[in-house]
């Protein structure tokens, strides 16, 4: 949904739970925490 792919996985609102998150407008420090060592 944004140019972070993290913010995408971080919303699995459209994945098929349908419930958001547990985290509310957290987009500012969701970029905070290192990404994923692929």
């Amino acid at each position: 949904m944004s140019d972070f792919p993290a913010l995408d996985r971080a919303n699995p609102t459209t994945s098929g739970t349908g419930t958001p998150i547990p985290v509310p407008v957290t987009h500012s420090t969701d970029h905070i925490p290192p990404p994923d060592p692929r």
